[in-house]
């Protein structure tokens, strides 16, 4: 009896219970609200229409600042790292630990400022795209049934988490350990500095630098994935428009309907496979190195690297981890939903009655390339996390 009761009330409690503001889009505002409360970004956004607009250059002081002390920070790590390679007599301070650490920081600086040429050279495309894609979400909107919990969104909305956690616990790491980061290393060219004024001016540094390079990437992550996922939920929508429309009459109308709609998305991903030209590459290789590397260090050298240091590691390899699961599946549902639509248009009624043949023929799949090596497939997350399985029990063997 009393099971029932739980049974019956319990079931009304969750059809109820939804968390509609924890979606992708609501990640978005949240996120850029965080942003203008700290200083200027390269896009600003309208708080009623939330559409972006290139930020005008003077009101960049603060980002531009950032981005050439992160840039200057990063020549400083290279060269350290090129001199202890080079240099015939070898650095005592500098040890195995403090040089992986050092590599794993070049290598997410050099991550964060791959970013910002996105956002400096191509802020009209990424307007222009995020534009059309808000258009169809518009359309989408009376249409799509919202979910108890959006995945999606909960994802976005912990690297919103991660943007103001990441970068105090990372300037703890000085108190732990003082001659392990790289501000330390940097800290020696400057011995006419007071200890004390060092010490302190490392913990800012890297408060600053972390939060740069977090919330770059964070940018650029939550803004991407709203871009993919409002092109998913259109060609869910065509799909399943046709897949109603059984009768051959409507299955014309409504298939001539979507074709502007396939259209628009074929320029849309056009447009941002030009944008992400250069930066997916790097992101792919460096997230992969990142993943190797620091899922060594965590179980090889935990006992070394301060405790801090390894929270924020694990949770960048979870973090990857994370992209592979949730991002991947879904630029590969775009082509493979692509790729069915084409195949239903080529096969259909339209092409055996010869309307609008020649419109369906110049259409092409949606792809998302990696520069101009290959283009993400359905495979590629199981590839990719296999590498990464793979190449980390080697090193754990190796060394």
């Amino acid at each position: 009896m009393t099971s029932s009761i739980i049974r019956k009330h319990g079931s009304k409690i969750f059809k109820t219970d939804q968390i509609p503001s924890h979606t992708p889009l609501k990640a978005l505002q949240r996120f850029n609200l965080l942003c203008d409360t700290l200083y200027s970004q390269l896009l600003t956004w309208n708080r009623i229409t939330w559409l972006p607009s290139p930020t005008p250059f003077k009101q960049l002081k603060a980002f531009t600042l950032f981005s050439i002390s992160l840039l200057l920070s990063n020549l400083l790590i290279f060269f350290i790292l090129t001199k202890a390679v080079l240099y015939y007599q070898r650095d005592p301070e500098l040890t195995t630990t403090a040089f992986i650490i050092l590599i794993i920081c070049f290598g997410g600086v050099t991550l964060a400022l791959s970013v910002i040429p996105i956002y400096t050279l191509n802020r009209t495309d990424i307007c222009f795209v995020y534009r059309n894609v808000k258009i169809l979400r518009q359309r989408l909107s009376k249409d799509i049934p919202h979910r108890k919990v959006d995945i999606m969104g909960l994802f976005l909305h912990a690297w919103i988490l991660a943007t103001i956690i990441v970068p105090p616990v990372t300037a703890t790491v000085p108190l732990f350990i003082h001659n392990i980061d790289p501000t330390y290393f940097m800290g020696r060219y400057f011995p006419f500095i007071p200890s004390p004024l060092i010490f302190l001016g490392r913990i800012i540094g890297i408060w600053i630098a972390m939060l740069h390079a977090v919330m770059i990437l964070s940018a650029g992550v939550i803004i991407i994935t709203n871009i993919w996922l409002s092109m998913k939920l259109s060609l869910n929508l065509v799909q399943r428009d046709l897949g109603i429309s059984k009768d051959s009459s409507i299955f014309r109308r409504s298939s001539k309907k979507h074709f502007s709609i396939h259209r628009q998305l074929q320029i849309v991903t056009t447009v941002l496979n030009c944008s992400l030209y250069f930066t997916l590459p790097i992101v792919q290789i460096v997230t992969f190195l990142f993943a190797v590397v620091m899922s060594y260090v965590i179980v090889k050298l935990h006992d070394v690297v301060p405790f801090p240091l390894t929270i924020i590691y694990a949770a960048i390899v979870v973090g990857i981890g994370m992209i592979y699961h949730f991002v991947f599946p879904l630029i590969t549902t775009i082509t493979t939903r692509s790729e069915d639509l084409l195949r239903l248009w080529n096969l259909g009624e339209l092409s055996r009655s010869g309307i609008g043949t020649r419109e369906i023929r110049s259409f092409g799949p949606l792809r998302i390339y990696v520069g101009p090596f290959y283009y993400i497939e359905t495979k590629a997350r199981t590839t990719l996390l296999g590498s990464i399985f793979y190449y980390t029990a080697s090193l754990l063997i190796t060394l």
